[in-house]
């Protein structure tokens, strides 16, 4: 699922302090 996989990779972006736009 690919909304699934964009929230993955931003969680793990966000976790490691990168600033995530346009995904809450």
């Amino acid at each position: 699922d690919m909304d699934a996989a964009v929230r993955t990779v931003a969680g793990t972006a966000r976790s490691m302090g990168i600033d995530v736009e346009g995904v809450n």
